[in-house]
């Protein structure tokens, strides 16, 4: 349900933040 695409999209955004601070 949306609660599954809003726990989706929060990873996500969890994930390339976490990339994006590598560098």
């Amino acid at each position: 349900g949306l609660a599954s695409v809003a726990f989706v999209a929060e990873t996500v955004g969890l994930v390339v933040a976490s990339a994006a601070a590598i560098p």
